[in-house]
C-alpha cells in the first residue's frame, strides 16, 4: 500500500504512511533506532516507523540492473503506473499448450545454469481442456526506463533471515514454486497488448523489457548484496507470440 501510493523520486513519507499505518496497525520497532541523535528516547512506535522508513528508502535506492542505471528512486511518477487493472479474454485457451510453454520458459532459464541441481522439469497445471472466460488482474508497478517497458510485482515472501538467501536462484524456485512465472507471463501478456494499442511503433523487441519480481525482504542498495532481493526475467518476442495466439484460440497442438 505504502510504495503504490508514493512518488518513488521525491518520497513524502508522512503521507503515504498515514492510511496504511491507521490501516494494519502499529509497527513495534526495535531498541536500535537509526536515529540516534534524539535528546528524548524514542517510543516503540517512533522507532518502528523510522525503521520502517529506513527499509523503505533501502527498497527505493536498490539498483535493478548490474549497472545501476535504475533503480525505484530513479523513477519519476509519470513514468510509472501503480496497481493496474486489466482484463482479456480467454478465447478458448488450450491449458495443454500453456503448459508446454510455461515448460518452456523454465527450461529456459535453466539451461547453462551449472549450479542447478533440478535440470530439465515439466511443469503441472490443472488439467482443464480449454480455458473460457475473461483474464482479470491487477499489476503492482509498470514502469518505464531508458526507453523500455517494465512489469514490476512486489513479493513479501520470506527465505531466509540474511541477504544472501535471497539470490536468484532462491526467487527463481520461489518463483517456480508458487507459479509465479505464470502470473508474471500473465501480466506481460497484458503489457504487450497494451502497447500494441497505444504505441504506433511499438516493436516488442526495442520496447519490452521484460518483469521484475521484488523480494522487499532482500533488497540493499549496500554493494556487498548486489543483486539480492532482484530478480529480472527477459520474455522473448517469441514467448509474447504465443501466449498471444494461446489465450486468443488459436493454438491447440501440445
Amino acid at each position: 500500500d505504502i510504495l503504490e501510493h508514493t512518488d518513488f523520486f521525491a518520497p513524502d513519507w508522512q503521507k503515504s504512511c498515514h492510511w496504511p499505518l491507521i490501516k494494519y496497525g502499529v509497527i513495534a520497532g526495535s531498541e536500535m533506532s537509526t536515529n540516534e541523535s534524539q535528546a528524548e528516547p524514542l517510543s516503540s512506535e517512533q522507532r518502528g516507523r523510522e525503521q520502517l522508513i529506513h527499509w523503505l528508502e533501502e527498497i527505493l535506492q536498490t539498483p535493478l540492473t548490474a549497472n545501476a542505471d535504475i533503480s525505484l528512486a530513479r523513477l519519476s511518477e509519470p513514468n510509472t503506473l501503480r496497481e493496474t487493472e486489466f482484463y482479456y479474454p480467454m478465447c478458448s485457451a488450450n491449458s495443454r499448450t500453456l503448459t508446454k510453454l510455461l515448460t518452456e520458459h523454465r527450461n529456459t532459464a535453466r539451461s547453462g545454469d551449472q549450479s542447478s541441481n533440478h535440470g530439465q522439469q515439466r511443469v503441472h497445471l490443472p488439467s482443464y481442456h480449454q480455458l473460457k472466460g475473461m483474464m482479470h488482474g491487477f499489476i503492482d508497478l509498470i514502469f518505464q526506463a531508458d526507453g523500455k517497458f517494465y512489469v514490476c510485482d512486489y513479493k513479501s515472501s520470506h527465505l531466509g533471515n540474511e541477504y544472501s538467501d535471497y539470490h536468484y536462484q532462491a526467487m527463481r524456485d520461489n518463483i517456480e514454486k508458487n507459479h509465479y512465472d505464470l502470473q508474471y507471463l500473465i501480466y506481460a501478456l497484458a503489457l504487450h497488448r497494451h502497447l500494441q494499442y497505444s504505441m504506433a511503433d511499438y516493436d516488442p523487441k526495442q520496447h519490452f523489457g521484460g518483469v521484475y519480481y521484488l523480494y522487499l525482504r532482500g533488497m540493499s542498495s549496500d554493494s556487498q548484496h548486489q543483486g539480492c532481493g532482484v530478480y529480472h526475467r527477459a520474455i522473448t518476442l517469441e514467448e509474447l507470440q504465443q501466449l498471444d495466439d494461446i489465450f486468443a484460440g488459436e493454438q491447440t497442438n501440445v
